[in-house]
C-alpha cells in the first residue's frame, strides 16, 4: 500500500468517526440511528403500514361491522437521518407527522402529529421523545413494527 493510499484511508477513518457514520449508528439520544423506514411493517394490533418514498398507508383491522379502515398520508418530506417524515392526510388537506426510531435490530414510530393545518406546523412538532419508548410519543408508547413476511 502506497503513502497516498494510507493517507487516504486514515482520513477517511477520522472522518467517519467523526460523523458516527460507520460506527453502530448511534444517535446523539443513545438510541440507534433511524436509517431508512421505507417497507411493508404489521403492528402489535394486527394493523399493517406499507411505507414508500411517496407515501405511509396504514390498514387497520376489521372492526365490529367488518369495515376495514385504510388510511393514506402522502409524504412531502422525509429525512432519514434524523427519523421523520411529514405528509399531507390523502382528502383531509391536513398533515401528519411520523418519526421511528430503532433500538438494535427493533422498530418504532410515533405519529406525533396527526392533523395540523400547515405543513410546517406539522414538521416543526419534534416533541416525540427517543428516549422514552413507554411514554414519549405524546405521553402514549411508541408503536413497535415488526417486518411483514
Amino acid at each position: 500500500m502506497n503513502r497516498k493510499t494510507l493517507q487516504w484511508l486514515m482520513s477517511s477513518a477520522l472522518l467517519c468517526a467523526a460523523l458516527t457514520a460507520c460506527d453502530k449508528g448511534d444517535s446523539a439520544d443513545g438510541g440507534d440511528a433511524p436509517g431508512p423506514v421505507v417497507g411493508d411493517y404489521t403492528d402489535a394490533w394486527g394493523g399493517t403500514h406499507t411505507v414508500t418514498a411517496e407515501s405511509w398507508v396504514a390498514a387497520f383491522p376489521p372492526d365490529t361491522d367488518g369495515f376495514v379502515y385504510t388510511a393514506t398520508c402522502l409524504i412531502s418530506q422525509m429525512n432519514e437521518n434524523e427519523g421523520f417524515l411529514v405528509c399531507e392526510n390523502d382528502g383531509q388537506s391536513t398533515w401528519s407527522r411520523y418519526d421511528w426510531m430503532r433500538t438494535g435490530d427493533t422498530l418504532y414510530y410515533c405519529q406525533i402529529e396527526f392533523a395540523a393545518a400547515e405543513e410546517d406546523t406539522a414538521a416543526a412538532n419534534d416533541s416525540a421523545d427517543r428516549s422514552d419508548v413507554e411514554a414519549g410519543c405524546s405521553g402514549y408508547a411508541w408503536t413497535l413494527l415488526t417486518p411483514a413476511d
